[in-house]
């Protein structure tokens, strides 16, 4: 209820008073729950309120804050006219509604049933005001508490499939001719990984490409099936009875055994 994304704000408008025309933002893995208003008046949107109180540059607005904001004005001569703006996310969440940012994210970040239901009713109802529930039914709207669609809405971004920027970026496709396997991996492995992230981006591209592909995480999900993932294997390096400090402390080292013991198999041992 009391975070925002006027950070986020703040850092586009240094970059481009530092030059930058171009501006690719990797959102996800937020605090907040406020759709992109508090990055809005950070970079000097006009930002009008139900009861007609000035917006002020310099306090924040917040997530709680939503049900109050009745309009939002990108104006010529703003510091982002004229600015391209990219957005990459690694979810396909909408703004609101069963799997919306504040459902979603909302407990991961603190909110009570309660202030779900707040904030849910809340998006919903600024998309509803601002005549943009077709930029909140875009996938990955709901990404970073709905900061997606508040640069969809505000800023006139594009938005794109994070991992295919990274795969893209590395050549992954080039770099697998001829592979004999793929290792992939993250902190933890679980049925969300196949939703735009890393693992699910990269088992994909192997799986075109008749690469096997195998997964080192930090824990998997029990009973997780990884071959609805397109991956040959998964493989936890944090075994009980270790405690979950002890494998951040050796993380480095048993990544490095597991990943030997995977390449020793049967079907890849040289």
């Amino acid at each position: 209820m009391n975070t925002t994304t006027f950070g986020v704000g703040e850092l586009m408008r240094a970059a481009i008073e530092l030059g930058c025309r171009r501006l690719l933002l990797g959102i996800g893995g937020s605090a907040t729950v406020d759709a992109g208003i508090g990055c809005a008046q950070a970079t000097g949107h006009t930002i009008v309120l139900r009861d007609g109180e000035p917006v002020s540059p310099t306090e924040p607005l917040v997530g709680a804050d939503l049900e109050r904001v009745v309009m939002i004005k990108r104006h010529r001569g703003e510091v982002t006219d004229g600015v391209e703006i990219i957005v990459a996310c690694d979810v396909t969440n909408p703004l609101a509604g069963p799997n919306g940012a504040a459902r979603i994210f909302g407990p991961q970040k603190g909110a009570t049933g309660e202030q779900i239901n707040q904030l849910d009713n809340w998006l919903r109802g600024l998309a509803l005001r601002m005549g943009r529930q077709s930029e909140a039914d875009v996938p990955g709207a709901g990404a970073a508490g709905g900061l997606g669609f508040g640069l969809l809405a505000f800023f006139g971004a594009t938005l794109q499939s994070g991992i295919d920027l990274v795969l893209n970026a590395t050549d992954l496709r080039r770099r697998l001719a001829g592979a004999d396997l793929c290792l992939t991996g993250e902190g933890r492995l679980d049925a969300q990984s196949i939703d735009g992230k890393a693992v699910g981006g990269v088992a994909r591209l192997c799986r075109e490409t008749n690469v096997p592909c195998m997964a080192v995480a930090g824990s998997v999900q029990e009973g997780l099936d990884y071959r609805a993932l397109s991956l040959a294997g998964a493989f936890a390096i944090r075994k009980p009875p270790m405690t979950l400090d002890d494998a951040v402390r050796h993380a480095a080292a048993l990544i490095e055994s597991v990943a030997g013991d995977v390449v020793m198999l049967p079907p890849f041992r040289i």
